[in-house]
C-alpha cells in the first residue's frame, strides 16, 4: 500500500502534467489562430492590380469650359514590379480619342503617372485608385480635366 505522502505526490504530479498539457494545447491553438489570422491579413492586404480590361464612363471638361459625358474602354498591362502601361479609347458626343499612359504604384491601391494623346497633342498627369473591381481615374492636361469610373 502506498503512503499518504506518495499518493499526494502522485496526485500533484498528475495535476501538473494535466496543466502542462492544457497550456501546451492552448499555446498550439493560439499559435495556429495567429498563423491563420496572419495569412488572412496578408491576403486582405494584397495590393490592388490594374491589370486587365476595364470599361465605364465619366465627364470631360475641356479648356473651353464645356463639359461632355465620355465612355471609355481601357486596358492595363503590367510592366516591371510596380508599373503598368495603359491604352484607353474614350468617346464623347463630339470626338473619339485614344490615350496611352505609364503608371507607377504610389500606394497599395493608388497609381500615378503621365498620359499622352498623340492625335490631339495633349499630355498630362493621371491618377488611378482601385477599389476591388472598380477604379476611378483623374486626368489633367492641355487645359482639360477628366474624371472616369471604370469596372472590370
Amino acid at each position: 500500500m502506498r503512503g499518504l505522502g506518495q499518493q499526494v505526490q502522485e496526485l500533484l504530479m498528475s495535476t501538473l502534467h494535466s496543466r502542462l498539457r492544457l497550456k501546451l494545447a492552448t499555446a498550439l491553438l493560439v499559435g495556429a489562430a495567429a498563423t491563420a489570422a496572419g495569412s488572412m491579413a496578408s491576403i486582405a492586404a494584397e495590393p490592388a492590380s490594374l491589370e486587365g480590361a476595364w470599361r465605364g464612363s465619366g465627364n470631360v471638361r475641356f479648356a473651353t469650359g464645356e463639359t461632355e459625358r465620355a465612355t471609355c474602354r481601357a486596358s492595363f498591362r503590367k510592366r516591371g514590379v510596380n508599373g503598368f502601361v495603359m491604352t484607353a479609347t474614350c468617346a464623347t458626343p463630339s470626338a473619339k480619342a485614344t490615350q496611352t499612359a505609364e503608371l507607377t504604384r504610389s500606394g497599395s491601391n493608388r497609381f500615378s503617372g503621365s498620359f499622352e494623346n498623340a492625335e490631339f497633342g495633349v499630355s498630362g498627369s493621371i491618377t488611378v485608385t482601385v477599389n476591388g473591381n472598380s477604379l476611378s481615374a483623374s486626368l489633367i492636361g492641355g487645359g482639360a480635366t477628366a474624371v472616369m469610373s471604370l469596372n472590370r
